[in-house]
């Protein structure tokens, strides 16, 4: 590793995303991920994602996102910034551009706020954990539009996986393998290079009679609400703060009003 690659990894770790470094192997399991799209529940919430296995209703909103991830969630109002005073990282390094190779859109944008942010030095307390699930949520809301056997995981679709194995473990290892308990959530698990085909899945976890998915899927709550919890007294601490929570402090600390 040169210089500049060690330089860059210890800046990145210092980031809020910087965690993330720590994780074990683990791959996105598209086949996975897109069956929950298909057997999503019709409701009327844009702030949760709801699928119903084996007759249980499981809801992926804001406070599952932190429990598994990490992320710190909180209010993005509290970051408005002008959009009409230029930013110098825009116009040093991307004024003249118009597309990025790796783009599906020649008009994909990066919000000016990302770049604000950086410039400022306000990424570092930005509640990324509140963008990320908006974005994801968002992603998933387009389900699988008009073409039901393709869809593009772009946003972080991890945590949606993550927070199934959490609900139906213990399961079948073919899936993932649980290797740890700890918060945030998605450092327990890694998968192997082996190709899952979504039969594999319907024989395992979306298997409807003969498993005992339904005994395990009624701890969510109790995870959530620990792991939560962890999150917060782990926040109070490093600010030598008391760690006993209220409940409405509990809220106001994820965005949750």
């Amino acid at each position: 590793m040169s210089k500049l690659q060690e330089r860059f990894q210890q800046f990145f770790k210092q980031t809020p995303f910087g965690v993330f470094y720590e994780l074990r192997h683990i791959k996105i399991q598209c086949q996975l991920l897109r069956h929950l799209l298909l057997i999503e529940t019709k409701n009327v919430r844009d702030d949760m994602f709801i699928v119903k296995i084996n007759g249980t209703i499981l809801r992926f909103g804001i406070k599952e996102f932190a429990a598994v991830t990490g992320l710190k969630c909180g209010l993005l109002s509290d970051f408005v910034l002008n959009s009409f005073i230029s930013n110098r990282l825009i116009q040093k390094y991307f004024g003249k551009m118009t597309k990025m190779l790796t783009s599906l859109s020649s008009k994909t944008n990066i919000p000016k706020l990302y770049f604000d942010l950086v410039e400022s030095g306000q990424y570092v307390t930005f509640p990324w954990g509140t963008e990320c699930f908006r974005l994801t949520l968002k992603s998933c809301s387009r389900k699988l539009g008009n073409n039901p056997t393709s869809f593009k995981f772009s946003e972080f679709h991890l945590s949606l996986q993550i927070w199934f194995y959490e609900c139906c473990h213990p399961f079948d290892n073919t899936a993932a393998i649980h290797v740890a308990n700890g918060t945030p959530r998605i450092f327990n698990w890694k998968t192997s290079d082996e190709i899952i085909f979504l039969e594999d899945f319907k024989n395992t976890i979306f298997k409807t009679y003969g498993n005992h998915v339904d005994k395990h899927m009624i701890e969510l709550k109790a995870y959530v609400d620990n792991s939560t919890k962890f999150i917060i007294d782990e926040t109070r601490s490093s600010r030598d703060q008391p760690t006993q929570t209220s409940k409405k402090e509990e809220f106001d600390i994820i965005g949750i009003k």
